[in-house]
């Protein structure tokens, strides 16, 4: 089965529940460039997102994004032979110009969203979303639909998360086509193994082209 979304769009495939919740409330409520597109992968190890990828078709699309955790890569044996089965189908659907690209978090998503707050110190994850932002558990802060205005009442605190992420984190993506054309003109996804711990994202890539 493949899914097919009308012309014009961004894709997001959503590895998790956080991702899909939070970007369709940035969605609702930010402008952007593009009309964004959430499909969820529903979780799972990457080859569930390699699969949503491959049935996604890129018709219609001016540039798909796997957004994924890390933490797969670094604690689960056999994952890292599928990440780079991602990086790979990327990069060929990039020669056949259809950007595809990977917006990676280490160690998971969660972590990026929790960094909107100020106070939050990348520590004791679980107790801080408990006692700081007043969810029952980790699995109520993963379900909230809700979860994109409750961390950005002032509509912008995603751009000072954006700004505390490391630029030295080893995925990251060449990104360049025209939105009026709809045409890559650049696109590759890059990996350096040499900086897998550093606890960090390459979402500003995917904020600067939505």
């Amino acid at each position: 089965m493949s899914f097919y979304i009308p012309k014009n769009n961004v894709a997001l495939i959503c590895e998790g529940d956080t991702e899909y919740n939070y970007f369709n409330g940035f969605k609702r409520k930010c402008n952007s460039v593009l009309n964004v597109v959430c499909v969820q992968a529903g979780g799972g190890d990457y080859t569930n997102v390699l699969y949503k990828l491959k049935t996604t078709s890129p018709i219609g699309i001016v540039a798909r994004f796997a957004i994924i955790d890390f933490d797969r890569y670094i604690k689960i044996s056999g994952e890292q032979k599928n990440f780079d089965n991602l990086i790979d189908y990327c990069n060929n659907e990039n020669k056949k110009g259809n950007p595809t690209f990977l917006i990676v978090t280490n160690p998971d998503f969660d972590y990026f969203v929790l960094e909107h707050k100020t106070t939050f110190n990348g520590k004791n994850k679980e107790q801080y979303i408990k006692l700081k932002c007043n969810y029952k558990n980790l699995d109520d802060f993963k379900s909230d639909e809700q979860i994109f205005e409750k961390f950005n009442k002032n509509g912008n605190e995603y751009k000072n998360a954006i700004s505390k992420q490391n630029p030295r984190f080893p995925v990251s993506n060449d990104i360049a086509f025209d939105s009026r054309k709809y045409k890559a003109l650049k696109a590759h996804v890059n990996f350096n193994k040499d900086n897998i711990c550093i606890r960090t994202s390459n979402i500003k890539e995917l904020f600067d082209n939505i």
